[in-house]
């Protein structure tokens, strides 16, 4: 069984996928860590985020962190990492938060690094 791994890289966090066969891990990178945030079909995972990088952003009124309205994107399978998207001005964000709603990550894309992201998912 051959293994994947895409690193997609924000300013100072990203996320690594570790694809097998049709399933991927994926892994938050810090400047000190790495942690599973779970696991989930690779074309899901790659659809669903790379459409929430491309489409414009549907946040709904109740949902938001920080002062950021947000849209669900996913939920990862075993570790259950929930990935949000939101917008402010020319960035867009990805939110991830743990099983219990706590905040892990909050990676800001410009629009070079969407580019990239929806390319390299695409």
């Amino acid at each position: 069984m051959v293994e994947v791994v895409l690193m997609l890289v924000a300013v100072d966090m990203g996320l690594e996928l570790r694809i097998e066969e049709e399933r991927c891990g994926v892994f938050l990178h810090g400047v000190d860590q790495r942690r599973f945030l779970g696991s989930t079909e690779t074309h899901r995972f790659t659809s669903l985020i790379a459409a929430a990088l491309r489409d414009p952003v549907e946040p709904t009124e109740v949902d938001e962190i920080g002062e950021v309205a947000v849209a669900w994107v996913l939920s990862l399978d075993e570790a259950h990492a929930t990935f949000y998207v939101g917008s402010n001005e020319e960035t867009r964000m990805l939110f991830v938060e743990d099983a219990e709603g706590g905040l892990l990550a909050r990676l800001a894309l410009d629009e070079d690094c969407r580019s990239a992201w929806i390319e390299t998912l695409s």
